[in-house]
C-alpha cells in the first residue's frame, strides 16, 4: 500500500525502524499524539517541511536533532513516493532493522516501504 493510504499505527512502525529503532523512546508518546490529532498517511506529505518542525514536538519528540532527523526521513519517502506512484507501492515492517546511523540507512528502510 502506499504510504498516503497508510494508518497512524502503520506510520508509527515505519518510525520505529528508523535508525536502527533510534526513536523507540518517543513511540508511545507518538501513539496517543497520533490518534489525538489524527496522523494518517494522508497527513505524511505535512509533517516533511521545517515549518511543521513544531508538529514533530507536538508528537512528543523532545529532541531537536531527532525533531529534523524525523522530519528528513519523511521527506525522503514523500520524494521517493511521488517517483513511484505509477508502481503498487506496499507498505512494509518488517523486523530487521540496521544499527548504522548513516544517511544511506534512510534510503534503505524507505525502500523498504515500497518493495
Amino acid at each position: 500500500r502506499h504510504y498516503l493510504q497508510c494508518t497512524g499505527e502503520e506510520f508509527l512502525h515505519w518510525i520505529m525502524r528508523l535508525n536502527g529503532g533510534r526513536h523507540m523512546q518517543y513511540v508511545q508518546t507518538m501513539g496517543v499524539k497520533f490518534v489525538e490529532h489524527g496522523i494518517c498517511g494522508a497527513m505524511i506529505p505535512y509533517l516533511c517541511t521545517y515549518t511543521t518542525i513544531q508538529w514533530w514536538q507536538k508528537l512528543g519528540v523532545d529532541s531537536h536533532i531527532d525533531r529534523l532527523e524525523l522530519m528528513n526521513a519523511v521527506h525522503n519517502l514523500v520524494g521517493r513516493g511521488e517517483e513511484e506512484k505509477q508502481d503498487d507501492d506496499v507498505l512494509e515492517y518488517e523486523q530487521e532493522g540496521n544499527d548504522n546511523d548513516d544517511d544511506d540507512d534512510d534510503d534503505e528502510e524507505n525502500e523498504d516501504m515500497y518493495e
